[in-house]
């Protein structure tokens, strides 16, 4: 199996793994089960991330917003059309008793552009505000369909936390999207409930809304 660009390669070049792994992958294993049953059951997120699950369930949160077409790439002989553009939004929620008037708004926090499955751009607009131990939430948005892209992001990602030595819950697709997804995350070595070694084990929690399934993917290092 082919394991795709840029995002496999970011695992390796950090040691396979950051020094700080196994502590933020106790915490990653440790909150699986405390968001078991706390998934939402309607329909959309948007940018603002100002939906009150998030208040109530995490401590920062992440809405992924895919857009499939750059007009003016649109011309003869373009070698990067189609173009899909990811905007990341960020938002950060205090946890205390003013959260609610504490909380500063969602950020545009970076843009990956990706032709087809293989990233060719990164934009960053602002500073991850997310301190370590934090636990969090990562919702894709229903547009777009580029899918393959989509299961790269959730990984550059992954890692992206893993480096604030924050933790990434659970991460929330739409349910039209969540079987494609989840089969692209194999490109990455992310494989459903299977643990390969011993002891605690870095993966992915994935969940459709509106909720329906619910699945952990293991990152298995002998696949690479």
């Amino acid at each position: 199996m082919e394991n795709r660009c840029l995002a496999t390669n970011l695992f390796a070049e950090n040691g396979f793994l950051p020094r700080h792994f196994n502590c933020t992958v106790a915490l990653i294993v440790g909150i699986f089960s405390f968001f078991c049953y706390q998934t939402p059951c309607h329909g959309e997120f948007d940018a603002k991330l100002d939906d009150q699950y998030f208040r109530d369930e995490c401590q920062w949160a992440m809405f992924v917003e895919m857009k499939d077409d750059r007009p003016f790439l649109k011309y003869p002989g373009s070698q990067l059309n189609p173009l899909t553009v990811f905007k990341i939004t960020a938002r950060t929620f205090p946890q205390n008793e003013d959260a609610e008037s504490t909380s500063p708004p969602a950020r545009l926090y970076e843009e990956f552009w990706y032709h087809g499955h293989t990233p060719i751009g990164l934009k960053r607009y602002s500073k991850l505000e997310i301190s370590p131990n934090q636990i969090g939430i990562v919702a894709l948005a229903t547009s777009g369909g580029n899918n393959a892209a989509a299961a790269n992001v959730i990984v550059r990602l992954l890692l992206e936390i893993q480096l604030q030595r924050a933790a990434m819950a659970v991460v929330l697709v739409p349910m039209d999207k969540y079987d494609q997804i989840a089969s692209e995350l194999g490109h990455y070595s992310f494989f459903p409930g299977m643990q390969v070694r011993k002891g605690l084990q870095t993966g992915i929690r994935l969940s459709s809304y509106p909720f329906g399934k619910d699945r952990l993917y293991y990152l298995n290092p002998e696949r690479f």
